[in-house]
């Protein structure tokens, strides 16, 4: 579990350089999702987390899981 956390902690340094300032709320979503997956099991390893990570990199996939997020919050993140 500890190098899972690692690799999301380099992840979210780079995913800072790649993307604007504007879209920090989505990114923080983005590594919500990827923490939800982990407590549930889905992600063991870092095979696991390379996988879902590459799938999170179509913009697609991003904003279907954004939507979902602020379904669930009921909209408590402006302006996504």
């Amino acid at each position: 579990m500890g190098t899972i956390t690692l690799v999301l902690i380099g992840v979210s340094l780079l995913a800072l350089f790649y993307f604007n300032k504007k879209e920090n709320h989505k990114i923080s979503l983005l590594f919500l999702h990827l923490e939800t997956k982990i407590k549930e099991g889905v992600i063991r390893l870092k095979s696991d987390l390379r996988k879902e990570i590459n799938k999170l990199t179509s913009e697609k996939e991003i904003k279907k899981i954004v939507r979902k997020a602020l379904e669930e919050n009921k909209g408590g993140i402006d302006n996504v």
